[in-house]
């Protein structure tokens, strides 16, 4: 039995036409009435304008990722006891993670020397996945080492091992109140280089300014500066700017702003092409690191933010993340359950598998009102990375406190739209749940949210 030809000869395209006229005529009849421009132009926090009407842009791939190459789905390994932390990572990595977020703090994996890493990580292939690295402030350099006297000790390739080793000078300082000794930065540079690791050694961290109030602007920003700091600082220490810059990857944060979240991710890469020419460098592959936002989690009907991680995995998956960790929906409470890290794992696997979007590269390439959002972040990222320069760079605009001024103000902003309920938040302003029972913990219990900040109740992006 064959089809009738006939029948798939019709102009499908004719069906559906796309002209701006045609979209707003359909806009304003799903509004019902309510008028369609506070709709189609919203602004950011900070003003930065999103026109969701646009025709159609000409197509450019920005995102990294090429076609059909799988973003990394990390398992946060963060639970104080040896044992525990083994167990939870290998039924995450046996059930659809393909990677760990070593997390080396004080409320995370207590493993100090290496017999208890290594005993943390028995039965884990550290040549098979991507270990993203958490340190404490001011322990990068004592981590990464740790981390790579068991790749030595495993006898592993180091060149076959994917580590991000996590070091970030600017970070440390927003944490911390100071930077960590950059000698000690430059020297682990230095060593592990030597060593034959070819993944970053520095992982330029948005997500503490992200968790602090800052726009999406302003978290790119904040890496800008913050690796020409790394540049300014370790060329003391004999490091060239090729080197500091090659050895570098981002870490950025993913809320439930879809959109947003897409040319996010995307402008970082355009600016740092736009860094690299500036010191006379070719563009080379830059590995984004994306978590979900702390500050979009809710204690209240903690189950929607099982909704909100899925859209912000899905955003960076499109965006173009190299590396991607979905905090489980109760972080805000401490180390997650089981059942929790479940779900956060299967949010991951529905997004590699079910909707198959790391099969297309960039798939938001062309996409008029994206392509306009990621212009106009990255115009905006680059006019406040030059007013952090003016300041003297990165670590002198927060001796100052010019940057957590700027922050301040746009968290500021922010708060008032989230209690006037011009940024609703389901569960807490919107649709709260009267009898809303905390969700389920560890055994293993931290108070707190890990290292970075904590879930709110009062901030979404």
């Amino acid at each position: 039995m064959t089809a009738d030809a006939s029948a798939f000869t019709t102009d499908f395209a004719a069906d559906f036409p796309s002209d701006e006229a045609s979209w707003r005529r359909a806009a304003e009849a799903a509004l019902k009435g309510r008028p369609l421009d506070p709709v189609v132009n919203a602004k950011l926090v900070d003003g930065v304008a999103f026109e969701a009407i646009r025709p159609r842009a000409p197509v450019r791939a920005i995102a990294g990722r090429p076609a059909g190459a799988r973003w990394s789905a990390l398992a946060r390994m963060d639970l104080a006891d040896i044992a525990d932390a083994n167990a939870q990572v290998l039924e995450d990595l046996t059930n659809g993670s393909s990677g760990v977020a070593l997390v080396l703090t004080p409320d995370g994996l207590g493993a100090r020397k290496i017999d208890a890493l290594d005993a943390a990580l028995e039965g884990v292939m550290l040549d098979l996945v991507t270990t993203v690295v958490e340190t404490e402030p001011l322990g990068g350099a004592q981590a990464a080492a740790l981390v790579a006297a068991l790749v030595e000790q495993r006898g592993h390739a180091p060149q076959d091992v994917s580590v991000l080793f996590g070091l970030d000078l600017v970070r440390d300082a927003l944490l911390a109140g100071s930077a960590a000794d950059p000698a000690s930065v430059a020297d682990a540079l230095k060593t592990l280089n030597g060593l034959g690791f070819s993944s970053p050694v520095l992982l330029l961290d948005g997500r503490v300014a992200h968790e602090a109030g800052a726009s999406e602007a302003q978290e790119l920003a904040g890496v800008l500066a913050a690796a020409v700091e790394h540049v300014r600082t370790l060329a003391a220490h004999g490091l060239d700017p090729k080197t500091v810059l090659d050895a570098s990857a981002i870490a950025l944060a993913a809320d439930g702003d879809q959109f947003a979240t897409i040319a996010k991710l995307r402008a970082a890469r355009l600016l740092w092409a736009a860094l690299r020419r500036e010191f006379g460098l070719a563009d080379a592959p830059l590995h984004i690191h994306a978590e979900t936002s702390r500050r979009m989690l809710t204690l209240d009907d903690s189950q929607t933010n099982i909704v909100r991680s899925t859209i912000a995995a899905f955003a960076v998956g499109v965006g173009g993340a190299d590396s991607v960790m979905v905090l489980p929906y109760s972080f805000a409470r401490g180390a997650a359950d089981g059942d929790a890290r479940r779900i956060a794992r299967n949010v991951q696997s529905i997004v590699l598998e079910e909707t198959n979007a790391y099969r297309v590269a960039d798939p938001a390439a062309g996409a008029g009102a994206i392509e306009a959002l990621t212009d106009a972040l990255a115009e905006k990222a680059w006019g406040l990375f030059q007013e952090i320069e003016a300041e003297g760079g990165a670590l002198a605009a927060l001796t100052s406190g010019f940057w957590q001024a700027k922050i301040g103000e746009t968290a500021k902003a922010r708060g008032k739209l989230v209690a006037t309920r011009r940024m609703p938040l389901v569960g807490v302003s919107e649709f709260p749940k009267a009898d809303a029972a905390g969700a389920p913990t560890a055994t293993s219990d931290r108070s707190g949210g890990g290292d970075g900040g904590g879930g709110q109740r009062t901030s979404r992006r």
